[in-house]
């Protein structure tokens, strides 16, 4: 990050008002919840998803959305207006990491937008769905000048895998938004308790994500003739992607993978270079996802066990795909460290074969043993579906709503 990066970021953190000044003690009265993501609906990816579950079953009108993108008009979701902000220059998308640093330059615009929503919205409560340290920080600072309620969403660790001057910049970033949220809502209880050791005094509420399609149960359970099919669901990144190789190198010429990822385009799996005759690359769309989950016989779900990010990141996540694969009646089989939450939430519930070794024979086993011991693979998918229930998105979302009103009721 160049000399005048800096002075950017150092700009944003000296702009937030302390919460004791006059901008704070502004009146507050009730209005629309603004909820503010990188990524939002219909983009289905990332935060765009968790955004839009919690949309559907919001009533309509209520929120209102601000998101990245392009579109000049205001976009509609489940009765949602969903204004676009573009911060980033238009680059192709292997380019991107080389400019992005370049939309701290639109931050003041991002923050002029975000307050001109907000007057609008009727001085709401405003909501900022992380992981994006700029909406974030732009969220952040609307919600202190205006004195109101604000309710950061943390889907994974923030600070803990940044190094030099975007750590710097974290860190206080971070210091700020715990010690001026009304409650900061975290996706597990492992991040909860991450959080808690770091800010013992701030409010802290888990609210698990939310997906609203039926479940299936153990009779959906398929063998497929000759051949087993294995699916994968979501992006691959620094979190995952060990686990994501070495099932390539587990399976023998009885298997069959298929990747299913929406934002992800076939040539990242072309240099990774594992795609071939008994791999491919699918991109179905949002109606057509969960049947292709079910035309598998098992889902694989992989997370690092040696991968680059911080051993606080594999020890508290929940990838986002672990909902869609529970209700999708097919077993899973979830590659995972022991030491992590993902492993003890599964292991608790008995809803996926896990295998925590960096071993491909391992692997290789756990496929065949879900394959020749049908009993095995309904217990796991009739413990899956009990499971999903947990992200039931009227509970979810009624939580979420109570979040929002108590962080109002406060004054």
């Amino acid at each position: 990050m160049n000399s005048a990066t800096s002075k950017v970021t150092r700009a944003v953190l000296a702009a937030d008002p302390q919460p004791g000044s006059s901008a704070a003690l502004l009146s507050r009265r009730t209005g629309k919840i603004l909820i503010v993501s990188a990524t939002v609906p219909p983009q289905p990816f990332g935060s765009a998803v968790i955004v839009g579950n919690l949309l559907a079953k919001i009533i309509p009108g209520d929120a209102v959305v601000v998101g990245e993108g392009r579109e000049l008009e205001p976009q509609s979701f489940h009765g949602h207006d969903i204004h676009l902000f573009q911060s980033e220059p238009k680059w192709p998308k292997r380019g991107r990491r080389f400019v992005r640093w370049l939309r701290w330059s639109r931050y003041q615009g991002l923050v002029r937008f975000l307050d001109r929503i907000s007057e609008q919205t009727g001085r709401g409560p405003i909501v900022a769905v992380f992981p994006d340290e700029f909406h974030l920080a732009a969220a952040h600072a609307v919600a202190s000048r205006r004195g109101l309620p604000f309710f950061p969403y943390f889907h994974n660790t923030y600070v803990d895998n940044r190094t030099g001057v975007s750590r710097q910049l974290g860190k206080a970033l971070e210091a700020r938004v715990m010690r001026d949220a009304e409650s900061a809502m975290v996706l597990t209880s492992a991040l909860e308790d991450h959080y808690r050791a770091r800010y013992p005094e701030a409010r802290l509420e888990v609210l698990p994500h939310s997906f609203a399609f039926e479940s299936m149960n153990e009779s959906a359970t398929r063998r497929s003739e000759g051949e087993v099919r294995i699916g994968i669901l979501g992006n691959i990144n620094h979190s995952n992607m060990d686990a994501f190789l070495r099932l390539f190198r587990a399976i023998d010429e009885s298997m069959v993978v298929t990747i299913y990822a929406g934002s992800t385009p076939k040539w990242f799996f072309e240099k990774l270079g594992v795609l071939g005759p008994r791999v491919r690359h699918e991109q179905p769309s949002d109606a057509d996802l969960y049947a292709k989950l079910r035309e598998n016989d098992l889902l694989f779900l992989p997370h690092g066990l040696q991968g680059k990010w911080n051993s606080v990141e594999y020890r508290t996540i929940f990838p986002t795909r672990t909902a869609p694969y529970l209700g999708s009646g097919r077993p899973v089989l979830a590659h995972c460290p022991q030491e992590c939450f993902l492993h003890d939430w599964l292991e608790a519930r008995d809803c996926a074969e896990i295998v925590s070794t960096s071993s491909e024979d391992a692997l290789r086993n756990a496929i065949r043993l879900l394959m020749s011991n049908r009993e095995r693979a309904q217990q796991l998918v009739r413990n899956a579906a009990v499971a999903f229930d947990e992200f039931d998105p009227n509970r979810i979302v009624q939580k979420f709503e109570q979040i929002i009103a108590g962080g109002e009721s406060r004054s």
